[in-house]
């Protein structure tokens, strides 16, 4: 009986790069790629397309990747490898934190900075949600933070519910990026105020449920 084909296997690269040119060549193909699911947007979004503006050809992006859904696996991967560095940076187990208020702010102002080195990808939940081929990866993210947040406040908050912990994970991802993402594109003092809002909301969530 052959096997059931799954979405994963639109995904996979046709190559690893394993030398300095070819890697350079991938993460110039990834970068414009981010460029253009701002504009023209994901829709639009086509293998020949990336080719064109990274100034390669077809050929070129078809030895490393197969189709539109491979880039946007690639993509949304190298992204989920820098969240993953984020929190080993700021991981409470490996930092000696003077209180809950410093750590979140270590961690607030770490995802601030990636979401402005990385514009392009702050549309990534919506790709990710929208792309079959992405939903593993969607779930598999979820999960890192989710996890990271709950081992974050129980060590300064040992005694809280797992329905509070529960509760606290998702205002707090749901939150930080939907403030992020408009607020990395906006002029000041727009985007002080609008950060100083977000810090004020989550640190006053944490208060409510914790202290």
């Amino acid at each position: 009986m052959p096997r059931k084909k799954t979405g994963l296997s639109k995904v996979v690269t046709r190559k690893r790069p394993t030398q300095e040119r070819s890697r350079d060549t991938v993460d110039k193909l990834l970068n414009v790629t981010e460029q253009l699911l701002e504009d023209p947007g994901l829709d639009r979004l086509t293998t020949v397309l990336i080719a064109k503006k990274a100034g390669l050809s077809v050929g070129t992006l078809y030895e490393y990747f197969p189709n539109k859904q491979s880039v946007l696996f690639a993509l949304a991967s190298r992204w989920i490898d820098k969240m993953e560095n984020l929190m080993a940076d700021n991981d409470v187990s490996q930092r000696e934190y003077s209180s809950w208020a410093e750590w979140y702010e270590s961690y607030a102002r770490s995802m601030l900075e990636l979401y402005q080195q990385d514009k392009g990808l702050v549309r990534y939940y919506d790709m990710l949600v929208s792309v079959l081929e992405l939903r593993e990866l969607d779930l598999k993210l979820d999960a890192m933070v989710e996890q990271y947040l709950t081992r974050s406040l129980r060590h300064f908050f040992p005694d809280l519910l797992p329905e509070d912990v529960e509760i606290m994970n998702r205002m707090i991802i749901t939150n930080m990026h939907n403030v992020l993402r408009w607020a990395v594109n906006m002029p000041e003092p727009q985007r002080s105020r609008m950060l100083g809002n977000l810090h004020f909301l989550i640190q006053s969530l944490i208060l409510k449920n914790a202290c």
